[in-house]
């Protein structure tokens, strides 16, 4: 800021002192500005998963106790057409695809929850983000029929996958909610090096949009988020879990930081909260039965 904003002119006094008064309001709104832009949404990677097993009803509720900003959800489709909430492509050596829900449930020791029974638990405060983990057309054919039922309002939704076409199908059939790209930035074999943001925004362009979930790589910096946003993108970046880290993608501008450690990074970002003592890793979901075929 020039001088003459800073302090008075001995000459003009009265336009000194106007000018005075807009430099600190211009301070002051330079301030709240900044403010805003470093503001970051958390959001649960699976829900917290340090008293509950990922992607459970019980994950989910204690990440809306701990205040998330969203609950992040993967779902996969059963033979019969059933939205569970499940990250991986099979249960032991069978696909997800392949069985029925009651077969899933036999298959599992704990409960996998329908999309149905967590969407019932309501919002209480942020937003869901759905992870399409399918990749066949017409997987989802009945996600929007659940989502309607379940009265959200479309703009608390965030749908997002790594496959286009599905992302394309869903946002025809419920329009309203915010729609991701999931990019994992794979390195190229032959420069060694992470796709740039003109690359990626040439892969998604036409698909209509709302934002990119990336995989947290040390090329992302400050130009790559900003070129995202001026292409109206917003930016969320997964799965940060070190508060050092995470402080960094908040001071380069991301706009969401999925995480495993909510309540850790609660504690970094605003400087409120208590730190949770480190938790051991769920074994999982298949039987010990099973365990041997896998």
């Amino acid at each position: 800021m020039s001088a003459h904003l800073c302090g008075r002119s001995p000459k003009t006094p009265a336009i000194g002192v106007a000018l005075n008064g807009l430099s600190y309001l211009a301070a002051a709104l330079t301030l709240l500005l900044a403010s805003d832009a470093l503001a970051v949404e958390l959001i649960a990677h699976r829900g917290y998963t340090c008293r509950s097993v990922e992607n459970t009803v019980g994950a989910v509720t204690d990440a809306w106790l701990l205040r998330a900003d969203g609950v992040e959800l993967d779902l996969n489709v059963a033979s019969d057409g059933v939205v569970v909430v499940f990250h991986d492509d099979n249960v032991g050596r069978r696909r997800i695809a392949d069985m029925t829900f009651a077969e899933i449930q036999a298959a599992t020791y704990q409960t996998v929850p329908t999309l149905a029974s967590v969407l019932a638990l309501g919002r209480p405060r942020g937003y869901y983000v759905l992870d399409l983990k399918a990749a066949a057309p017409g997987s989802y054919s009945g996600l929007s029929e659940l989502l309607a039922a379940a009265k959200l309002n479309p703009a608390m939704v965030v749908i997002q996958s790594e496959y286009l076409a599905v992302l394309a199908e869903v946002r025809a059939a419920f329009p309203g909610a915010r729609y991701h790209y999931v990019a994992r930035l794979k390195r190229r074999l032959l420069t060694l090096g992470t796709p740039d943001a003109d690359s990626l925004l040439a892969s998604i362009a036409g698909h209509g949009l709302d934002g990119v979930s990336l995989k947290g790589r040390k090329a992302i910096d400050v130009d790559y988020i900003q070129r995202l946003h001026r292409a109206d993108l917003r930016v969320f970046v997964w799965t940060i879990n070190e508060p050092k880290r995470a402080l960094h993608y908040q001071r380069l501008g991301v706009d969401g930081i999925i995480t495993d450690a909510l309540d850790e990074l609660h504690v970094a970002i605003t400087g409120t909260g208590a730190a949770r003592s480190p938790c051991s890793d769920h074994e999982g979901f298949v039987k010990p039965s099973d365990s041997a075929q896998q």
